[in-house]
């Protein structure tokens, strides 16, 4: 073998390190982060049963659960990219994408119930009426 090759050789396998080691600390701040997040979760449940306001907290505490779904998928694609060398794309992060679109829908209807429950929502046509009644 030539120099340059074995150069070349070198200096990709040093690449490889490099990125086996991003990889790695981003699996260890990914896990810390799902591990913080199941706590919170679990303080959210604790709260509402102490308060027995389960009922109130129970979106809250699902849209955290479904934020570690989303961080240990990404998690374990993280763990196959480290594994494999290879990125895999399609499966991973289509199963983040649609946890992500049903958190986005809970947290919709949640803050929806919210506003309605504190009397700020107010429909269109109302609204309307109100505006005609201050002129």
């Amino acid at each position: 073998m030539s120099e340059s090759t074995l150069r070349r050789e070198r200096f990709s396998d040093n690449i490889g390190r490099v990125e086996v080691a991003i990889y790695s600390m981003l699996a260890v701040l990914l896990a810390l982060t799902a591990l913080v997040t199941v706590a919170s979760a679990g303080k959210m449940l604790w709260d509402g049963l102490s308060q027995w306001s389960l009922a109130a907290q129970t979106l809250r505490v699902l849209n955290e659960l479904l934020i570690v779904l989303m961080l240990v998928e990404i998690l374990h694609t993280v763990r196959i990219s480290i594994r494999s060398h290879k990125l895999m794309i399609a499966e991973p992060f289509l199963v983040v994408g649609l946890i992500a679109s049903i958190r986005r829908m809970l947290v919709i209807t949640l803050e929806a119930a919210t506003l309605s429950r504190e009397g700020a929502w107010v429909s269109e046509g109302a609204r309307g009426h109100l505006s005609r009644l201050d002129d």
